[in-house]
């Protein structure tokens, strides 16, 4: 029988084809090939490690600035007012009904009117106080209802459709701006429409 004829290039390469490294050798460049890629091993995984912290901080931000800042001051308010131990003022405001809101300039450094909705004879005392480390004017109503006034407009419920929660021990707050300022009202009772 006549042998095939084998094509040029498959004896070309079958000659040229190295012979395998021995055992020794072979194991000798496989340590040194993963004891020079130990140091990329170790990169990759404290890459890894790194931008799972980076994901888990991220989420974190996230979800603390999707927390309700208005809630938060609306809680910190009603304890506030629940807990009044003392008035800078009782009665009318010392500046007098016309002006009300004047007497906390030599205390907090900034005037607090009252809103439209109230008038000055409806105030039975006054007092400068902190909510959430800013200073604030504090309103006592005839009616039992407190009232803070800060220097500048509420931004805490701004994306929200509406300032008004619900608060434990019956009580209700609601938060808007006007004039400038940001005003907050702790009401006991029922939530007004």
């Amino acid at each position: 029988m006549k042998e095939p004829l084998i094509p040029m290039d498959e004896e070309i390469a079958n000659i040229l084809s190295p012979a395998p490294a021995p055992a020794v050798l072979r194991e000798r460049l496989l340590k040194e090939a993963r004891r020079v890629d130990r140091p990329h091993r170790l990169v990759r995984r404290f890459a890894l490690a790194a931008s799972f912290l980076l994901g888990a901080v991220g989420l974190g931000l996230y979800l603390m600035q999707s927390k309700d800042l208005g809630l938060d001051i609306a809680k910190e308010a009603a304890l506030n007012h629940l807990s009044v131990t003392h008035m800078d003022f009782k009665g009318v405001p010392p500046d007098g009904q016309a002006t009300c809101g004047n007497w906390c300039f030599q205390k907090l450094g900034y005037q607090a009117p009252l809103p439209t909705e109230f008038k000055a004879s409806q105030v039975v005392g006054g007092r400068a106080c902190a909510l959430k480390s800013r200073p604030v004017a504090y309103y006592q109503m005839d009616c039992g209802s407190g009232l803070f006034v800060f220097k500048e407009p509420l931004k805490e419920f701004k994306n929200r459709r509406t300032g008004r929660f619900d608060l434990p021990n019956g009580l209700t707050a609601r938060m808007w701006n006007e004039h400038e300022r940001g005003y907050l009202l702790v009401e006991s009772g029922p939530r007004r429409p």
